[in-house]
């Protein structure tokens, strides 16, 4: 692997050890888990797919997502067994509490993604031209009258 693809691998790790660290702290500032089980199963993977080319793999518990989009905890069997009556009894004596999303993904890191993108492009560009520019030189040393 070349110079400039080892700095790109270095960049995109750093990238995913930063965007793991500020996932975790939204969800902190969020107090968007109940329990720590959303905060330590947020990981970023970076791996090497083939020939150069990156991945990164995002993972976490899949609750996350419905506590980034503010939709509910789901019902049990029991809750299902309740009649319509018992449900209003139950309900209409106490306050209403409305659910909202807890934004600590999209974001966060769709955010991060685009940053991480112009980086990527920037330095794959970067490699283009020099390779253009390399190859140029060596046919300006051509030499055309050589059999």
């Amino acid at each position: 692997m070349n110079g400039i693809r080892q700095e790109l691998l270095e960049y995109v790790t750093e990238w995913a050890r930063l965007t793991e660290e500020r996932l975790q702290d939204r969800v902190k500032s969020w107090r968007a888990t109940d329990t720590e089980a959303l905060l330590n199963s947020i990981r970023l993977e970076v791996y090497e797919r083939s020939a150069g080319l990156l991945g990164v793999d995002v993972s976490f518990l899949t609750y996350g997502r419905y506590v980034d989009m503010g939709v509910g905890r789901g019902h049990g069997r029991q809750a299902a067994r309740v009649t319509r009556e018992a449900y209003r009894e139950r309900h209409e004596a106490a306050p209403r509490r409305v659910r909202r999303a807890k934004k600590w993904y999209g974001r966060t890191f769709y955010g991060r993604l685009n940053a991480l993108s112009d980086v990527v492009a920037t330095q794959l560009v970067d490699e283009s031209i020099d390779t253009i520019l390399t190859g140029v030189g060596r046919a300006n040393n051509f030499n055309y009258n050589t059999p």
